[in-house]
């Protein structure tokens, strides 16, 4: 276990010289929650040894330099796009989708064109990003709101696949019963052991998303894989799909393909390679 001031010293360390160092990347390289991270980084430009901006936080040296260090791309942007894009591919007209939370997921949305279907989703950028297009009829998970996580989850537990609600709540959630053919998730990182996540709200609304779902497709940059995790979302047997960027390494596609998922590359600048034992 790492005290906090050691865990503030190595966040320091880690900020990148150039960019927004987000709050995922330090959470995923810690193995802490969000919530930790954000109060660390509250902690540490009160204290002057950083500037925290909206998602991460950046070195003093580059707020100076910079007029408005938010605008600075987060980690990773290019590769996310390419994920995003490559993601709508697999949107029809009509589909039933589940858009989980986390930036690529929000990117997706945000490159949305304004089709006929349905989205069920708990994460506010998410709705934000599709609010303006019409013909996307959008369902909230309902529940709480979480700011830091940027989700909104019910305080009712499901048994998952039955989706039979809790039996102290009133009403059922509005997810319960909603018949997703394709989810969209995100996550902290990908390993033998399945789609791994820092959070806990974020694991318990996957969690749920997983279990209405007929296809599962995983979004994760490349540098997601073959990385640890401390809460378990689902086991690999439960995903379909995975679109990543072009620079997964062979071996990792191997032993995804070995587990009947269907790998994506989606290059920078072309489109999306499908490998793998699907067609």
């Amino acid at each position: 276990m790492m005290y906090a001031i050691d865990r503030r010293r190595a966040i320091t360390a880690l900020l990148r010289p150039s960019r927004i160092t987000t709050i995922e990347e330090l959470a995923s390289h810690l193995a802490v929650s969000r919530t930790t991270i954000h109060r660390d980084l509250t902690q540490l430009h009160n204290s002057g040894h950083l500037i925290r901006v909206k998602g991460g936080a950046v070195p003093r040296a580059l707020a100076q330099a910079a007029p408005n260090p938010e605008r600075l791309p987060p980690a990773n942007l290019a590769a996310r796009r390419a994920i995003a894009q490559a993601a709508l591919r697999f949107v029809e007209p009509h589909d039933s989708l589940i858009l989980a939370g986390g930036a690529t997921i929000a990117l997706m949305a945000e490159q949305m064109g304004d089709r006929p279907c349905q989205v069920l989703t708990a994460s506010i950028p998410v709705l934000l990003n599709l609010f303006d297009k019409p013909q996307v009829r959008v369902r909230l998970a309902g529940g709480e709101v979480f700011r830091e996580q940027q989700v909104m989850l019910t305080p009712y537990e499901t048994d998952g696949r039955t989706g039979r609600p809790h039996p102290a709540a009133d009403e059922p959630p509005i997810s319960t019963g909603f018949g997703a053919s394709k989810l969209f998730l995100g996550c902290q990182a990908l390993s033998r052991k399945g789609v791994m996540q820092t959070d806990p709200l974020r694991v318990q609304s996957d969690r749920r998303f997983v279990a209405q779902a007929e296809t599962v497709i995983l979004l994760a940059e490349s540098a997601k894989i073959d990385r640890s995790g401390v809460l378990a979302v689902c086991p690999l047997q439960d995903i379909d799909v995975l679109i990543t960027d072009d620079q997964i390494s062979d071996q990792a596609v191997a032993w995804l393909n070995a587990e009947a998922i269907r790998v994506i590359r989606a290059p920078l600048a072309s489109g999306p390679e499908p490998i793998g034992p699907r067609p």
